[in-house]
């Protein structure tokens, strides 16, 4: 049984006053520093707690780019932690804040590594998956892994990283030999301009890395280690898993990503029980669109996870006091509901339930094929292919 769910009673939804509304707030224009300042004293470094919350709601793992880590995510606790939602971030060996150890050689450890230690962490607590790059890819896995223990995320984000039905999307970046990143290793020892000549020479272009990223030599010094490791483990990776995910898959990606371009994310939603409950949404940038649209991630995610991951009992006595798995099904309607598509199913038995999304929907006005002002970019994709 898949261990999604749990109950909350109305003093938590008191502490959080943003998922009472279901109002989508704007995010603060100055965030306090402290928020950077993350937990790096825990006993087990594979899992980074953001800021503690009492009684979380939902708890959010977030899973970095390659050779990335926690300071990805930096801006989100401030904003998420008003909705109940505990931050988790991933910091694996060889990534950020572990750059003294040694990069996992698979993804079978990583995988397996992940796994027993989010079964120790997530508890009870309802739970969803954000994967940036190949963070992506290891949250994938580590769904499949999790569901052979009867876990399973409420909700699967994707983000800049292809289908896994898909080939990589630039195979020469797979064939970098091993001496020219000792070559690269030691040239980045020297200065970044020996570096970046080395890299012309060898005709070697990382797409998934922005030209900032390539230009700072102590960035590059620490990452280069796993930046080698991911493209071995991308270059052997074939999927495996003859298992469909029962949980829904949102894929965002950036519309000038030179890594992955956007018709690569499509075949995410072969991975999943139900393609109804699937989506793409692309802002504007690169491959790290989300260091500069956050606001526009942020909000859109927030959306997401209300609209498909929460509802709310409302008794007779007009506490809150249960938590519901909401399933998209053409046609059922909840009644006193505005939504069409909706159909809520509780737990246990039926009741009459609110949605935190139905009162979204009634406080804001969204709009398919805008382009709203804060970089997000909302499509038909069928239309656009």
């Amino acid at each position: 049984m898949q261990k999604i769910l749990r109950s909350v009673d109305a003093d938590t939804y008191d502490e959080y006053p943003a998922v009472q509304t279901g109002v989508i707030p704007e995010i603060p224009t100055n965030i306090p520093s402290h928020v950077a300042i993350l937990d790096t004293t825990a006993t087990d470094r594979w899992i980074v707690e953001g800021p503690p919350l009492q009684s979380p709601i939902l708890k959010l793992v977030c899973f970095p780019p390659n050779g990335g880590g926690p300071s990805t995510f930096a801006a989100w606790p401030h904003y998420l932690t008003q909705f109940g939602i505990q931050l988790l971030f991933v910091q694996m060996p060889g990534w950020e804040g572990r750059d003294n150890e040694a990069p996992l050689a698979t993804l079978e450890e990583m995988t397996k590594y992940l796994t027993d230690v989010l079964l120790q962490v997530l508890g009870d607590t309802p739970f969803v998956f954000f994967g940036h790059s190949m963070g992506s890819l290891l949250a994938f896995e580590v769904s499949h892994s999790l569901l052979q223990h009867g876990y399973c995320p409420q909700h699967l984000f994707l983000s800049s990283w292809y289908a896994p039905t898909e080939n990589y999307p630039q195979p020469e970046e797979l064939d970098v030999p091993g001496q020219v990143f000792q070559k690269l290793g030691q040239m980045l020892g020297v200065n970044v301009v020996k570096f970046q000549q080395i890299m012309k020479q060898e005709n070697i272009n990382f797409s998934f890395i922005d030209d900032g990223v390539l230009n700072n030599r102590a960035l590059m010094s620490r990452m280069l280690p796993a930046i080698q490791v991911a493209l071995k483990i991308a270059k052997a990776y074939h999927l495996s898993q003859d298992v469909l995910l029962p949980c829904g898959i949102t894929v965002f990606g950036g519309d000038n990503d030179p890594f992955v371009k956007p018709e690569l994310l499509e075949d995410w939603r072969l991975q999943i029980e139900d393609d109804d409950n699937f989506d793409i949404c692309l802002f504007h940038g690169k491959h790290m669109y989300i260091m500069d649209s956050t606001d526009a991630v942020l909000q859109k995610l927030t959306q997401v996870i209300l609209e498909q991951g929460i509802a709310l009992r409302m008794p007779q006595d007009g506490r809150f006091a249960g938590s519901f798995r909401m399933t998209t099904e053409p046609g059922a309607v909840e009644e006193g509901s505005s939504n069409q598509s909706v159909k809520l199913r509780e737990r246990k038995g039926r009741a009459t339930v609110r949605t935190v999304a139905a009162v979204y929907e009634s406080q804001c006005h969204v709009h398919d094929n805008d382009v709203s002002s804060d970089g997000l970019v909302e499509e038909d994709w069928e239309e656009n292919l």
